[in-house]
């Protein structure tokens, strides 16, 4: 009984999901150039407007960028992996309901996914989590970069950002690394012997 109530709604909900994806294949068929373009910042500049590394970057930057979005809904407890079914690493933006992640709770517009990240030792590999019905807009790291060649100026925006980010982890990496060592050596870290 409980599977069928479980399914009986995810079918209910991703009814809203499937007609978003419709509307993207109608854009790029029957619209001028400028209105595809308009169109797609309509939809997309909620999940857009989240993400602090994108705010700075031009209109057609982020028109190009939301051609690499994919939807994808998940039910209750599911986890939201954090690459796609190929493998690649993904940025995930709560679309519709709440996931759990590290210990907080995620709502509409949180974002995940380090994709400005080249290295995998500095990226946050944590999964979320569904609470329940979630819907999830991904932006694959290779969608990213394909758009970034195109556009230098939105690259370097990008770029910087991911120093920041990467210097950031970086800080917090050499700071356990410090306090495990303190915790061996009784405390001495900033002594040299």
């Amino acid at each position: 009984k409980d599977i069928k109530v479980q399914v009986r709604d995810y079918v209910r909900r991703t009814k809203q999901m499937e007609k978003r994806k419709a509307y993207f294949a109608l854009i790029d068929t029957s619209l001028s150039r400028k209105l595809r373009g308009d169109l797609r910042i309509f939809i997309t500049a909620g999940a857009f407007n989240q993400v602090w590394w994108l705010q700075e970057c031009e209109r057609p930057f982020l028109e190009e960028l939301s051609t690499h979005l994919t939807r994808e809904a998940f039910a209750t407890s599911e986890r939201i992996p954090n690459y796609d079914e190929q493998g690649e690493w993904r940025m995930c933006i709560i679309a519709a309901g709440t996931a759990s992640r590290a210990g907080g709770i995620l709502t509409v517009g949180a974002w995940w996914g380090d994709i400005i990240l080249s290295s995998r030792a500095l990226r946050d590999s944590r999964e979320a989590k569904a609470l329940g019905y979630c819907e999830v807009i991904s932006l694959p790291r290779s969608g990213l970069e394909a758009t970034m060649a195109s556009y230098p100026q939105a690259a370097d925006l990008v770029r910087q950002a991911g120093l920041r980010l990467a210097t950031s982890r970086a800080m917090i990496i050499i700071g356990a690394y410090a306090r495990q060592w303190e915790a061996r050596h009784g405390g001495n870290a900033g002594t040299v012997t």
